[in-house]
């Protein structure tokens, strides 16, 4: 059994800009001071973006409600109003996880780089998660190239279903915590916006009999974590073809496993875990 750490060493080319759409989490567990740090967050994010990105706002509970048509740039007029929108929207209701992440699959067009940033607690009382319809939707987003990371925020959270997205669309996970400003957190946010994902069409492990997830992105600024079962304990190849900002890209390992030791053993139960779904809930 092994679990193997990927991430992109080659030099990644920078984004020529990306188009940003901000899920916001509106529903009535977003009160109080979560609420303040949602906005001031948001604010920060959009503010925090570069001069070639466009943006996109969105509110969401049981419905997802688009703030502005289309994506501008990040100092259009428009963004101004839906900021305005959003600070009066009154926070009511359950969320639709699924449902706004659908939404978000509809929202892009052309040739950009695409990133979702999703503000809110994760939970979806509304249509629950880890379910085949979720997993539909995430591979889904993965098709249509579009990366989700996530700002986990409110009283409760469901930080493992966000991990899920983000680690299956090559997204990633920021979470509060007491000393995390929303001007921290949105200028993290705008950070992992940008990060150059790579979409694999192809792995290859010589020397593996089975391996989750089996097509898993890559990202930038972050490893990306394969477990599975090895033939035998010897050097073996990692090769992934995909596409980065939309050109080919060809990477390569040649990892060595590391000697067997007892610790080691909850991996037997995390590949047995993945082989259900192929890997579709490794968080």
């Amino acid at each position: 059994y092994f679990a193997l750490s990927l991430r992109p060493e080659a030099r990644l080319r920078e984004s020529p800009g990306t188009d940003v759409l901000i899920l916001v989490d509106t529903s009535a567990s977003q009160t109080g001071i979560y609420r303040d740090d949602v906005l001031l967050a948001t604010k920060t994010l959009v503010q925090s973006l570069q001069k070639r990105d466009r943006v996109r706002l969105a509110a969401m509970d049981l419905e997802a409600v688009s703030l502005c048509d289309e994506f501008v740039l990040s100092n259009d007029r428009s963004v101004d109003h839906a900021l305005s929108k959003l600070e009066k929207r009154v926070p009511l209701g359950s969320t639709d996880l699924i449902g706004g992440l659908k939404f978000a699959r509809s929202a892009f067009s052309g040739n950009r780089p695409r990133a979702v940033i999703y503000i809110g607690d994760g939970l979806s009382k509304a249509n629950s998660l880890l379910t085949r319809k979720f997993h539909d939707t995430v591979k889904s987003l993965v098709h249509a190239r579009i990366s989700v990371s996530s700002f986990a925020i409110g009283p409760q959270r469901n930080v493992e279903s966000l991990a899920v997205i983000a680690n299956q669309t090559g997204g990633m996970l920021y979470v509060d915590a007491e000393d995390i400003s929303g001007q921290q957190a949105g200028r993290a946010l705008a950070l992992l916006a940008r990060a150059t994902v790579v979409w694999p069409g192809h792995y290859e492990l010589s020397g593996a009999t089975e391996f989750y997830p089996s097509a898993i992105p890559l990202r930038s600024d972050r490893d990306s974590i394969v477990v599975g079962t090895l033939q035998q304990r010897s050097p073996f190849q990692v090769r992934v073809a995909g596409t980065a900002l939309g050109n080919p890209v060809q990477l390569s390992w040649s990892p060595e496993a590391q000697t067997s030791v007892e610790d080691n053993a909850y991996l037997a139960r995390i590949v047995e875990a993945a082989k259900a779904d192929s890997g579709q809930s490794l968080p």
